[in-house]
């Protein structure tokens, strides 16, 4: 098995996230900006239990490849934004509203946006 690089996983969670329809999908590249992490992957769930579905179902997909969540914060019944930890990847997944409350994007608006490809581009490449 291919051993994936930080960025490499970072657009297989941004993949995970839209196989599960989450909705405006955005990885940014923060390594010369944070010392928390290299990568932040933000990303909108449906509902509060659409958050919680999309952790899990990324968790889950990630095994394959050996990458276990060090932490994982905001998993509860009516939560609206949850954080899981992967290292050097910090993956935020919110409800719209908490989303655009918070506009991580605007804090983050100096960071460098990572390219992956979305089903849509895999359509027009047919």
């Amino acid at each position: 098995m291919k051993k994936l690089n930080f960025r490499d996983i970072a657009k297989k969670i941004a993949s995970c996230l839209q196989d599960k329809k989450a909705a405006d999908i955005l990885i940014f590249d923060v390594k010369d900006k944070s010392s928390i992490a290299d990568y932040f992957v933000l990303a909108t769930a449906r509902s509060n239990s659409h958050v919680n579905a999309l952790v899990d179902y990324t968790k889950g997909s990630l095994l394959a490849f050996d990458v276990l969540p060090f932490r994982r914060e905001g998993l509860f019944k009516d939560t609206r934004w949850a954080v899981t930890d992967f290292g050097n990847i910090i993956v935020h997944i919110f409800t719209a509203d908490i989303r655009a409350e918070y506009n991580l994007e605007n804090l983050w608006r100096d960071a460098k946006t990572v390219k992956w490809e979305t089903k849509s581009d895999k359509k027009t490449l047919d």
